[in-house]
């Protein structure tokens, strides 16, 4: 089989991961978890073979509409909503010019960024802040686990609340004087169930409770608080994988 038909096998595969991934989302949490597993395994399989890198977008601005994000000119993703994340698209090395628009509406844009990109790299860009003040929020992923073990980090775009601390409920900290915008390195874990909470960061004050959250083997997480801490809609967590 030659280079281009096995890349395109490793895409169409992960492209039914990914729909079965969506489908179970809501329904069957363990399930979404495998199959979105196995779509990162193989996304990362093609991104490898053709050298270059892959980008999803998060809707993480809380009074922003349903978007579509145009990147130099073609549009890449289509009607992400708040607290939605699309599917990674690959993308070779290279600056691009990416927009961002209400649903269905390519007048004036609500926010135009330029973003860089490395080769072989994951890459979330995030819209965070009040609409009218949007800006694009950058991090690399990272979906190497060791066998059998998991792992998770914690970022924070809650423009309102202030730095925090992640720590197991009523017991230690885990992410110390997390700041707007931060990105935690990821901690290794065995797998487990356990309670976390968000506090002000110092004190003993929780904004956040979160409750049974199950860190499976084989999985990197990342954690996201979202929201506003002083009006509607109000804090909560987003969990990707990675």
């Amino acid at each position: 089989m030659d280079f281009q038909a096995n890349n395109r096998n490793f895409e169409e595969e992960a492209e039914k991961y990914w729909l079965m991934a969506n489908f179970f989302q809501y329904v069957d949490p363990m399930k979404h978890l495998y199959y979105y597993k196995k779509y990162m395994n193989l996304s990362s399989q093609s991104i490898q073979m053709r050298n270059n890198s892959s980008v999803r977008f998060l809707h993480a601005s809380p009074d922003a509409p349903a978007v579509d994000v145009y990147i130099n000119d073609e549009r890449t993703f289509t009607n992400v909503r708040y607290k939605n994340i699309s599917e990674y698209v690959e993308l070779p090395g290279g600056v691009y010019q990416v927009e961002v628009y209400p649903t269905g509406e390519k007048n004036v844009a609500v926010l135009t960024e330029s973003l860089s990109v490395e080769q072989n790299e994951l890459y979330t860009v995030g819209a965070i802040e009040e609409v009218n003040n949007i800006n694009l929020f950058i991090w690399t992923d990272d979906p190497s686990v060791p066998t059998s073990e998991t792992k998770f980090r914690f970022i924070h775009v809650s423009s309102d609340t202030p730095n925090v601390d992640i720590a197991v409920q009523g017991g230690d900290v885990v992410f110390s004087n997390v700041a707007f915008k931060e990105v935690t390195e990821y901690l290794g874990l065995t797998p487990m169930t356990v309670d976390l909470e968000v506090r002000v960061a110092g004190t003993k004050n929780v904004v956040l409770t979160l409750d049974r959250i199950k860190f499976r083997p084989d999985i990197g997480y990342t954690v996201i608080v979202v929201g506003f801490a002083e009006k509607k809609p109000g804090l909560e967590t987003l969990f990707l994988v990675p």
